[in-house]
């Protein structure tokens, strides 16, 4: 089943060009909602003017899209913006679910990294405030920014997110992809019988291509190596660590009689080759 789709933004700041361009990403992405962290209307005393700030026309996009937006509150936001934002704007949270994960969305002025909400292990905490986009596994919880629409800082550029089927996107103004991160759903990873069938599929190509057939296929490396080369083609070596594939460089040893010796860039290569040939099919 489709599951809903989210444009995710913060720190408009009062920006009006910005807020347009952001009105045009949620047309273009085809968004079901918009989520708002925050500091829609006012600058605050700590930042430049955004550019064209002009807080009125901010409030007659957004509220032109009153029935698909709703925000927390941030620092900037005043008891008077209630009387002019016709959607509720100070909320201290925002709790979401992502199956058994937990979505706490917020400003980030009070509840952030040094400042954690009540957080089960793989749950995401995502907020803005500090104008910088980010994505970070913090080992007991994940932290997400989108950045702000209007005044980056450090070196960003302006953008929002978006989250679609399990996967939470980085984007410009503009629509530029510049990160992707999935969240291991049911709704995008396989459960374990369907990577075995996978792997089994795999399998039966090689085999087609040179009549040598890979034995073993229930052992438990494996099957390791089968979901990390899944997952690799599906996040994409930029969305990996270094640590995890460095030591290797391109190529795994293995037991495999004919199979020795593998290419990881290779065995990508055959699993994406296996998943057009299956969409195919």
């Amino acid at each position: 089943m489709k599951t809903m789709k989210w444009l995710i933004a913060s720190d408009i700041h009062g920006s009006a060009p910005c807020c347009l361009k952001l009105t045009d990403a949620y047309k273009r992405e085809n968004a079901d909602r918009i989520l708002l962290l925050g500091d829609i209307l006012y600058h605050g005393p700590r930042n430049d003017l955004p550019e064209g700030y002009d807080p009125k026309s901010v409030i007659a996009m957004l509220n032109g899209l009153k029935n698909v937006v709703f925000s927390v509150r941030g620092n900037c936001e005043a008891e008077v913006d209630r009387m002019v934002l016709d959607f509720p704007v100070m909320a201290e949270y925002a709790l979401l679910s992502i199956e058994k994960r937990l979505v706490f969305a917020t400003h980030g002025h009070i509840f952030n990294k040094e400042s954690l909400p009540p957080l089960n292990k793989g749950d995401i905490l995502l907020h803005g405030h500090t104008h910088v986009p980010a994505c970070e596994d913090c080992g007991s919880f994940i932290y997400m920014n989108p950045g702000s629409v209007s005044i980056p800082k450090d070196g960003s550029e302006r953008g929002y997110m978006t989250f679609d089927d399990g996967v939470f996107s980085w984007k410009t103004l503009d629509g530029e992809k510049k990160k992707r991160f999935p969240i291991m759903t049911g709704e995008i990873m396989p459960d374990i019988g369907a990577l075995r069938y996978e792997a089994q599929l795999w399998n039966r190509l090689r085999h087609e291509q040179d009549g040598r057939r890979m034995e073993d296929l229930e052992d438990i490396d494996c099957n390791g190596a089968t979901v990390g080369s899944i997952v690799g083609a599906n996040i994409g070596i930029e969305n990996i660590e270094e640590h995890w594939y460095a030591p290797f460089g391109d190529t795994v040893r293995t037991y495999l009689n004919g199979y020795e010796t593998l290419s990881i860039g290779g065995m990508i290569d055959d699993y994406i080759a296996l998943y057009e040939k299956l969409r195919e099919s």
